[in-house]
This record gives C-alpha cells, structure tokens and sequence, in this order.
C-alpha cells in the first residue's frame, strides 16, 4: 500500500522536513491515494514525529558539509544546490588543517571559556569575564603565557573586544569600559544599559571603539528587544527601526548587522558605519530574510576591504546551513548569498571571524559531525573565497564536543580559542589560503 511506502520513507530518511517532503511528493504521486480519517491522523503524527534510527552511520556514509551559491530574495530563502567539501580527518595535537602550519601548538588553559580574544602588546591577549570586568588569562605571542592564578567559572556572555578596549556587562545588564592590559582599567566615565544575559559586540570604527547591544524598548505593540550602538564616549544612538525588532547583534569596522529572529522568518537587518567626530550611521535594508529561527539563533560578521558579509547559521529549505550574506560597504536589499550546509541542525551554532593582515577573512565554527541524531560536535576552520563563499579548510584537533569559540588576527596568522570536554583550549596558526 502506499500508506506502507510512506512508513518505509520515513525510516530510511534523516531530519523530520526532510521526511515530510519525501511523504508530500508521494502523495502527489499518487492522485487516486485516498486515507481514511484514522490513516491521516497516524500519517500527521508519523511525519512529525518520526526519529533519526539509532544505527550507527558509516563513516564512507557520513555527510559532508556543502557550499552553495544563490542570490537571496528579502521575501525568500534561496534554495541551494547541494557541492560537497571533503574535509580531512585530524588528531589532537597535530595541525590537522590544509594549507595551516601550527606555530603555537594547541594549549589547556586554567580556566574555561567563554573568551574575548584582543591585541595587546604585540601579542593576543585572552580575556575571561568577572562579573563586569575582563580578567586576564593568557597571552599568545611564538608561546602561550599564563598569566592567570585560576579562580571561579567564568561569566557568560563574555566581554569583546574593540582593539586595546573591551565592553563587559553584568548580570544586570549594567555595560562598562575597560582599557585592555595585564591589569585592565576601567572608564569611569561610559556606563550603558543592555538586557540582562544578551551577548554584546564591539569592533573599531575608525578611531572609535564601538559597541552594540540588546535593550528592552516598550512600544505601542508593547515591550520588544531593539538594537543601539555606542562609542567610547558612552554617546548611544538607536540601532534598529522602531518598526523593527532585534535579537542579536554584529559588527565590522564598516557595517552592523543585526537580526528579528522569529519562528516565521527571520529579517536581517544592516547598516553602514562611518567614522568621524561621531559614528555615521547609515540608512536600515533589509537585506535577507531567513527561514525559521532556533531559541540561540544569533547572528555574526567579517570583513575584507570594502567588503562585509553577514554571517548566519539558520534553517533553510529543508535543511541548515550557514548563509555568508554578501553586504559590501553599502548594504543593498537582494543580497548575494552562499549557503554551507551543516550535516544536521544545531542550536546554538557558534561561528567567530577574524581577518589577517593580507585581506583573507577566516570563519571557526562548530557543527555537527554527521548527520545522526545527536552526534558529536566538531570545531571546522575555513576561509570566505572571492565569490563570497565559505570554503572548509580542515578540523580543529578538539577533545570533546567544542561550545564556545573566539577567534582574533595575530598579522598574517590567526588565533583559535575554543572549549571542549576537556576545558578550554588556545592555539596559533599561520595559513596559507
């Protein structure tokens, strides 16, 4: 019966939409197909519920991430075609990347992360967050330095890092300014109100130090997150539209990004910056509108140049993936996108940027490591390439499932920090893209 058919898609097949698609075209395969009450009722409960099969999946059979290329529609998420990237099989300890020579192996650090990662001194300062202060932990130089005596679990979200300043808040939401050092010191002057918990983002624009930040705003449809930036000065300026809400934040030197992430769609948002006696903010586009948001569905960014593109990790079609959303120096709506499919879903999805001195900007993220239910997370390095999409170099050596990852330039060679089962952990690479 085709009932049965039904029954035997849904077991051969892995993710619930995926499912539910494969049962849809059957059904409209078969236009004489009538279900009685009852089967239709066990067929919506089937194609909902239905579960990955605990058998362990080959590794010949394990998927591999994909690169796609699409021009986003601010009404519609792109459907990509699918490209695969191999991706070479690594050990803890060895460099385990193509093209990336290890010259700091990876460290253990005393304490876990999360971390802000900033240059100091002529080397890479990591920072852990005390309450509403960054506390130094380690630096990076040709070696790893400890610089901490331990102490208590560090604070979440962390501080970041605009060059030599940092923006920490508490767990009040209460935003402080630190010029960045072994003994980091505080600016009296700058004290901004975010929402208790959200994740922050700064970088330099021009000569300023930005931040950008999540706050509670009541309107006339009642109390909504929104979005505002801030300069070193503590001078604070509206981010988001007053139509517009925000639940997560990013920032280049050139642009902000910011997202409304809801269950039906999920509008990014972009902004110009410009660097003068105070930051320029330009016109709001709208310049892609993603699929269906997870709880911890934030979005990043990175640059090269002129060129910035928003980074976000999101539910497409019938499948995830991160879309590397082409904003160039003037965000336009219809922007470019290339989707790079993850094995599976997963929330949250931590993805961390950072460009080195020859242009090329690098993406750390953390996915699945298969498409099986459930399967171990690993921590993948990659470039963005000239046509604007992510391209996997390799995976990071980890002990355990990755979480948080932060990841800073060091002039040519980039800086990983990352946690795993085994605790938090700092590494230097020199790539070649």
């Amino acid at each position: 019966m085709a009932y049965d058919a039904l029954v035997r898609i849904c077991e051969r097949k892995r993710g619930c939409r995926k499912r539910e698609a494969a049962a849809r075209r059957t059904l409209a395969a078969c236009p004489g197909l009538q279900f009685g009450v009852a089967q239709s009722l066990v067929f919506g409960v089937l194609v909902l519920s239905c579960k990955d099969p605990a058998a362990a999946v080959p590794a010949e059979a394990e998927a591999k991430p994909v690169v796609t290329v699409s021009s986003a529609s601010p009404t519609q998420t792109p459907t990509p075609t699918h490209t695969a990237v191999e991706v070479a099989p690594v050990v803890f300890g060895d460099g385990g990347i193509a093209g990336c020579a290890t010259v700091v192996s990876a460290t253990r650090l005393k304490r876990p992360g999360p971390y802000a990662l900033a240059p100091v001194g002529g080397s890479i300062a990591a920072y852990v967050r005390e309450d509403d202060k960054p506390s130094l932990l380690a630096t990076v130089d040709r070696g790893v330095k400890d610089e901490s005596e331990g102490g208590s679990k560090p604070s979440s979200p962390p501080c970041v890092a605009a060059g030599a300043r940092a923006f920490c808040a508490d767990a009040q939401g209460v935003v402080r300014l630190y010029e960045l050092g072994p003994a980091p010191r505080k600016v009296e002057s700058v004290t901004l109100h975010a929402r208790p918990g959200a994740a922050l983002a700064a970088a330099p624009v021009g000569s300023h130090s930005v931040v950008a930040y999540l706050r509670d705003h009541v309107t006339s449809e009642g109390v909504r997150m929104a979005a505002y930036l801030a300069d070193e000065t503590g001078a604070e300026q509206p981010l988001s539209d007053d139509g517009a809400g925000a639940t997560s934040v990013a920032l280049t030197g050139a642009v902000a990004v910011y997202i409304d992430a809801r269950r039906g769609m999920s509008p990014v948002h972009a902004r110009a910056l410009g660097a003068g006696p105070k930051v320029a903010v330009g016109p709001d586009v709208v310049v892609f509108v993603g699929g269906s948001a997870e709880a911890a569905t934030r979005v990043y960014a990175a640059s090269s140049g002129k060129t910035t593109w928003a980074l976000l990790p999101i539910a497409h079609d019938i499948g995830f993936g991160l879309a590397v959303i082409a904003l160039g120096a003037d965000p336009q709506m219809d922007a470019p996108v290339a989707w790079s499919d993850y094995p599976n879903g997963l929330d949250p999805a931590p993805v961390a940027a950072a460009t080195t001195d020859d242009g090329t900007a690098y993406v750390a993220r953390v996915r699945p490591s298969s498409a099986t239910y459930n399967s171990p997370r690993v921590l993948e390095l990659g470039r963005i390439d000239a046509a604007g999409a992510f391209v996997a170099m390799g995976l990071v050596p980890t002990q355990g499932s990755p979480r948080d990852v932060a990841l800073a330039a060091a002039g040519k060679d980039v800086v990983l920090a990352w946690d795993d089962g085994a605790g938090g952990a700092i590494e230097r690479l020199h790539c070649v893209p």
